[in-house]
């Protein structure tokens, strides 16, 4: 499907916010095949779109990832938020550090417990994963 999406200009299509006719009937596919409705479908898509179009793709999921890690594993992690704007405007700056932690919760609805110098807040991994991306990487 990622293949679909980049071939034959579909990249540039992507960094935009745009997805190629092409890779949106195979998603919708793919889709239809593993059982989903159509307004998860396209709610899905939407979201790999809006994922795509960000300078720096992919956090969301990397940072699902390792939320879950640390509710398995119980061992809290720090996170040093780094940007170092772009080719065109070198410009690196730290953020403030975030320790998540691990909250009681089920397998199904596993919760984070973040720590940031304003404050202490839980989350459920999924809200942890979708806000962290993008307020602390723009």
């Amino acid at each position: 499907l990622l293949y679909s999406a980049l071939v034959n200009g579909g990249f540039k299509e992507a960094r935009q916010g745009r997805i190629t006719a092409a890779a949106k009937e195979a998603f919708i596919a793919l889709g239809a095949a593993l059982g989903y409705d159509d307004r998860a479908i396209e709610k899905e898509l939407s979201e790999l779109v809006a994922e795509f179009a960000r300078k720096t793709p992919y956090r969301t999921r990397f940072f699902r990832f390792l939320a879950n890690a640390v509710v398995r594993s119980g061992t809290p992690v720090i996170l040093m938020p780094l940007t170092y704007g772009d080719s065109e405007n070198v410009d690196i700056s730290w953020g403030n550090p975030v320790v998540l932690e691990s909250v009681s919760g089920d397998r199904l609805t596993p919760r984070i417990r973040i720590r940031r110098r304003d404050g202490v807040s839980e989350l459920s991994v999924e809200e942890f994963a979708k806000e962290f991306s993008t307020s602390e990487f723009r």
